[in-house]
């Protein structure tokens, strides 16, 4: 089995530390760009942790989206993904659209099974 190296983008890997991020120390981090600071799993972790927290009546017990969920207020929780999975470009001549749709094309699929599998790139999509 050969790796294709080309099916996957290089992910790109800083040298540096890392920490939890607060507020109170964001001059310690690298912050080029607000939107891509934080990756898409990290944003849905933020999220997810937001409505856990968040109190939805007066009260100690009416708190968080799982209370919510089980008392059928809401059906399911869960992030959107951004971008198409799915793509009228072939991605052999046009390239991936997105993460997802790289994805969904050269691992998500029975036949890829046996093939490379990009934990990188999974792990920066799910967490």
């Amino acid at each position: 089995m050969v790796l294709d190296k080309s099916a996957f983008p290089e992910l790109e890997e800083s040298d540096c530390y890392t920490g939890p991020f607060s507020r109170a120390r964001i001059h310690h981090f690298i912050i080029n760009n607000k939107d891509t600071f934080f990756s898409n799993a990290t944003r849905s972790r933020i999220v997810y942790h937001m409505l856990e927290r968040t109190k939805y009546e007066n009260g100690i017990s009416k708190v968080g989206i799982r209370k919510l969920i089980n008392n059928g207020s809401y059906i399911a929780a869960f992030p959107p993904h951004e971008g198409a999975y799915k793509s009228s470009l072939p991605i052999k001549t046009h390239g991936p659209q997105n993460n997802r749709h790289l994805l969904y094309e050269r691992w998500a699929r029975w036949g890829m099974w046996y093939k490379h599998q990009p934990l990188d790139l999974i792990s920066s999509q799910a967490g």
